[in-house]
Protein backbone atom coordinates (compact mmCIF):
# COMPACT_ATOMS: atom_id res chain seq x y z
CA UNK A 1 0.00 0.00 0.00
CA UNK A 2 1.46 3.31 -1.10
CA UNK A 3 0.00 6.00 1.15
CA UNK A 4 1.91 8.73 -0.70
CA UNK A 5 0.12 7.77 -3.92
CA UNK A 6 -3.30 8.17 -2.31
CA UNK A 7 -2.38 11.42 -0.61
CA UNK A 8 -0.99 12.86 -3.83
CA UNK A 9 -4.33 12.38 -5.57
CA UNK A 10 -6.12 14.37 -2.90
CA UNK A 11 -3.53 17.13 -3.18
CA UNK A 12 -3.61 17.35 -6.95
CA UNK A 13 -7.24 16.47 -7.72
CA UNK A 14 -9.57 19.16 -8.92
CA UNK A 15 -11.86 18.23 -6.02
CA UNK A 16 -9.93 19.89 -3.21
CA UNK A 17 -9.42 18.20 0.13
CA UNK A 18 -10.97 21.20 1.85
CA UNK A 19 -14.16 20.72 -0.15
CA UNK A 20 -14.31 17.04 0.71
CA UNK A 21 -13.71 17.76 4.38
CA UNK A 22 -16.72 20.09 4.43
CA UNK A 23 -18.92 17.32 3.06
CA UNK A 24 -19.77 16.12 6.55
CA UNK A 25 -21.50 12.78 6.57
CA UNK A 26 -24.85 14.12 7.76
CA UNK A 27 -24.99 17.33 5.74
CA UNK A 28 -27.12 15.94 2.90
CA UNK A 29 -30.18 17.42 4.60
CA UNK A 30 -29.34 20.93 3.45
CA UNK A 31 -32.69 22.41 2.49
CA UNK A 32 -31.17 24.37 -0.38
CA UNK A 33 -31.66 21.91 -3.21
CA UNK A 34 -29.59 22.41 -6.31
CA UNK A 35 -31.23 22.95 -9.64
CA UNK A 36 -29.12 20.32 -11.30
CA UNK A 37 -27.11 21.48 -14.26
CA UNK A 38 -27.51 17.96 -15.59
CA UNK A 39 -30.50 17.12 -17.74
CA UNK A 40 -30.76 13.59 -16.31
CA UNK A 41 -29.24 11.22 -13.79
CA UNK A 42 -27.28 9.47 -16.52
CA UNK A 43 -24.08 11.51 -16.20
CA UNK A 44 -21.21 9.45 -17.46
CA UNK A 45 -18.52 8.62 -14.95
CA UNK A 46 -15.18 9.00 -16.70
CA UNK A 47 -13.50 5.63 -17.02
CA UNK A 48 -9.77 6.05 -16.60
CA UNK A 49 -9.31 2.27 -16.45
CA UNK A 50 -10.53 1.21 -19.87
CA UNK A 51 -9.40 -2.33 -20.51
CA UNK A 52 -8.47 -2.90 -16.86
CA UNK A 53 -10.11 -5.26 -14.42
CA UNK A 54 -12.55 -3.67 -12.00
CA UNK A 55 -15.87 -1.84 -11.70
CA UNK A 56 -15.22 1.71 -12.81
CA UNK A 57 -18.59 3.37 -13.29
CA UNK A 58 -22.08 3.13 -11.87
CA UNK A 59 -23.02 0.15 -9.72
CA UNK A 60 -26.55 -0.60 -10.90
CA UNK A 61 -29.33 -2.42 -9.07
CA UNK A 62 -32.62 -3.47 -10.64
CA UNK A 63 -34.10 -2.99 -14.08
CA UNK A 64 -31.65 -0.96 -16.21
CA UNK A 65 -34.57 0.13 -18.39
CA UNK A 66 -36.81 1.31 -15.55
CA UNK A 67 -38.41 4.72 -16.19
CA UNK A 68 -37.13 6.12 -12.89
CA UNK A 69 -33.48 6.37 -11.91
CA UNK A 70 -32.40 6.94 -8.33
CA UNK A 71 -28.74 7.80 -7.79
CA UNK A 72 -27.16 7.57 -4.35
CA UNK A 73 -23.86 9.28 -3.56
CA UNK A 74 -22.44 7.63 -0.46
CA UNK A 75 -19.22 7.33 1.52
CA UNK A 76 -18.01 4.01 2.89
CA UNK A 77 -16.77 5.79 6.06
CA UNK A 78 -20.09 7.57 6.67
CA UNK A 79 -22.16 6.26 9.57
CA UNK A 80 -25.39 7.67 8.13
CA UNK A 81 -24.66 5.87 4.85
CA UNK A 82 -24.05 2.62 6.70
CA UNK A 83 -27.30 3.08 8.59
CA UNK A 84 -29.15 3.58 5.32
CA UNK A 85 -27.45 0.62 3.63
CA UNK A 86 -28.01 -1.72 6.56
CA UNK A 87 -31.44 -0.70 7.80
CA UNK A 88 -33.31 1.21 5.09
CA UNK A 89 -32.09 0.04 1.69
CA UNK A 90 -33.25 -3.61 2.07
CA UNK A 91 -36.89 -2.52 2.46
CA UNK A 92 -36.54 0.17 -0.21
CA UNK A 93 -35.15 -2.49 -2.55
CA UNK A 94 -38.08 -4.83 -1.95
CA UNK A 95 -40.64 -2.10 -2.58
CA UNK A 96 -39.12 -0.30 -5.54
CA UNK A 97 -36.11 -2.06 -7.06
CA UNK A 98 -37.18 -5.69 -7.01
CA UNK A 99 -40.61 -4.72 -8.36
CA UNK A 100 -38.97 -3.10 -11.39
CA UNK A 101 -40.17 0.43 -10.67
CA UNK A 102 -36.73 2.02 -10.47
CA UNK A 103 -33.13 1.60 -11.46
CA UNK A 104 -30.92 2.28 -8.46
CA UNK A 105 -27.40 3.61 -9.05
CA UNK A 106 -24.67 3.66 -6.41
CA UNK A 107 -21.77 6.11 -6.73
CA UNK A 108 -18.91 6.67 -4.30
CA UNK A 109 -18.37 10.12 -2.80
CA UNK A 110 -14.97 10.27 -1.14
CA UNK A 111 -14.55 11.61 2.39
CA UNK A 112 -10.89 10.96 3.03
CA UNK A 113 -8.03 8.50 2.59
CA UNK A 114 -9.67 5.47 4.22
CA UNK A 115 -12.73 6.03 2.06
CA UNK A 116 -10.46 5.92 -0.98
CA UNK A 117 -8.93 2.66 0.27
CA UNK A 118 -12.28 0.96 0.91
CA UNK A 119 -13.83 2.26 -2.33
CA UNK A 120 -10.90 1.14 -4.48
CA UNK A 121 -10.99 -2.33 -2.94
CA UNK A 122 -14.74 -2.64 -3.31
CA UNK A 123 -14.42 -1.85 -7.02
CA UNK A 124 -11.45 -4.10 -7.68
CA UNK A 125 -13.41 -6.94 -9.29
CA UNK A 126 -16.72 -7.59 -11.04
CA UNK A 127 -19.87 -5.59 -10.42
CA UNK A 128 -21.33 -8.47 -8.39
CA UNK A 129 -18.19 -8.47 -6.24
CA UNK A 130 -18.43 -4.69 -5.90
CA UNK A 131 -22.00 -5.03 -4.63
CA UNK A 132 -20.99 -7.76 -2.18
CA UNK A 133 -18.01 -5.81 -0.82
CA UNK A 134 -19.87 -2.51 -0.62
CA UNK A 135 -22.63 -4.20 1.38
CA UNK A 136 -20.09 -5.95 3.60
CA UNK A 137 -17.99 -2.83 4.23
CA UNK A 138 -21.11 -0.94 5.29
CA UNK A 139 -22.30 -3.83 7.45
CA UNK A 140 -18.96 -4.15 9.21
CA UNK A 141 -18.03 -0.47 9.10
CA UNK A 142 -17.75 -0.08 12.85
CA UNK A 143 -15.24 -2.93 13.03
CA UNK A 144 -12.79 -2.14 10.24
CA UNK A 145 -12.94 1.65 10.58
CA UNK A 146 -12.07 1.52 14.28
CA UNK A 147 -9.55 -1.29 14.13
CA UNK A 148 -5.84 -0.70 14.80
CA UNK A 149 -5.17 -1.37 11.12
CA UNK A 150 -8.23 -0.58 8.97
CA UNK A 151 -6.43 -1.65 5.79
CA UNK A 152 -5.60 -5.07 7.24
CA UNK A 153 -9.19 -5.41 8.43
CA UNK A 154 -10.47 -4.59 4.95
CA UNK A 155 -8.02 -7.07 3.44
CA UNK A 156 -9.32 -9.77 5.76
CA UNK A 157 -12.94 -9.03 4.87
CA UNK A 158 -12.18 -9.00 1.13
CA UNK A 159 -10.32 -12.29 1.39
CA UNK A 160 -13.21 -14.03 3.11
CA UNK A 161 -15.94 -12.47 0.95
CA UNK A 162 -14.49 -12.71 -2.58
CA UNK A 163 -11.25 -14.65 -2.05
CA UNK A 164 -9.09 -11.58 -2.70
CA UNK A 165 -5.43 -12.25 -2.02
CA UNK A 166 -3.26 -9.69 -0.23
CA UNK A 167 -1.22 -9.36 -3.42
CA UNK A 168 -4.32 -8.36 -5.36
CA UNK A 169 -5.44 -6.12 -2.49
CA UNK A 170 -2.17 -4.19 -2.56
CA UNK A 171 -2.25 -4.01 -6.36
CA UNK A 172 -5.73 -2.51 -6.23
CA UNK A 173 -4.63 0.14 -3.75
CA UNK A 174 -1.70 1.07 -5.96
CA UNK A 175 -3.93 1.54 -9.03
CA UNK A 176 -3.70 5.28 -9.65
CA UNK A 177 -6.26 5.07 -12.46
CA UNK A 178 -8.90 3.79 -10.04
CA UNK A 179 -8.00 6.54 -7.57
CA UNK A 180 -8.35 9.14 -10.30
CA UNK A 181 -11.66 7.58 -11.35
CA UNK A 182 -13.06 7.80 -7.82
CA UNK A 183 -11.97 11.43 -7.47
CA UNK A 184 -13.70 12.22 -10.77
CA UNK A 185 -16.86 10.44 -9.57
CA UNK A 186 -16.85 12.64 -6.48
CA UNK A 187 -16.26 15.74 -8.57
CA UNK A 188 -19.26 14.94 -10.77
CA UNK A 189 -21.48 14.63 -7.72
CA UNK A 190 -20.22 17.92 -6.33
CA UNK A 191 -20.34 19.96 -9.52
CA UNK A 192 -23.38 18.49 -11.28
CA UNK A 193 -25.68 17.92 -8.31
CA UNK A 194 -24.25 20.12 -5.54
CA UNK A 195 -23.61 17.04 -3.41
CA UNK A 196 -21.91 18.26 -0.24
CA UNK A 197 -22.84 15.51 2.19
CA UNK A 198 -23.65 11.84 2.28
CA UNK A 199 -25.87 10.07 1.68
CA UNK A 200 -27.36 12.21 -1.09
CA UNK A 201 -30.07 11.03 -3.47
CA UNK A 202 -31.00 12.20 -6.95
CA UNK A 203 -34.26 11.10 -8.58
CA UNK A 204 -34.34 11.54 -12.36
CA UNK A 205 -31.81 14.33 -12.13
CA UNK A 206 -33.25 16.20 -9.12
CA UNK A 207 -31.54 16.20 -5.72
CA UNK A 208 -33.81 15.36 -2.80
CA UNK A 209 -33.95 17.39 0.41
CA UNK A 210 -34.27 15.56 3.73
CA UNK A 211 -32.96 15.59 7.27
CA UNK A 212 -34.20 12.22 8.49
CA UNK A 213 -34.80 8.89 6.80
CA UNK A 214 -38.52 9.44 7.43
CA UNK A 215 -38.32 12.66 5.42
CA UNK A 216 -36.33 10.81 2.79
CA UNK A 217 -39.09 8.21 2.42
CA UNK A 218 -41.66 10.94 1.86
CA UNK A 219 -39.46 12.86 -0.60
CA UNK A 220 -38.58 9.66 -2.48
CA UNK A 221 -42.20 8.57 -2.80
CA UNK A 222 -43.29 12.00 -4.00
CA UNK A 223 -40.49 12.16 -6.57
CA UNK A 224 -41.22 8.68 -7.86
CA UNK A 225 -44.96 9.39 -8.17
CA UNK A 226 -44.34 12.64 -10.03
CA UNK A 227 -41.89 10.96 -12.40
CA UNK A 228 -44.13 7.99 -13.18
Amino acid sequence: MNNKTLQSWFRSASVAVSVLALAACGDSGDTTSANSSASSAEIEVVNYGEGQEGTWGDIVYGNPDAPITVVEYASLVCGYCANYANNVFPEFSKEYIETGQIKFVFRNYLLGRLDMVASAIARCGTEDEAKKLTKLFFNRQGEWLRSESPESALASLARRAVNMSRVKFDKCLANSDMQKNLVQMTKIGNESYDVTGTPSFIVNGKKLDFRTFEELDVAMEEAIKSAS
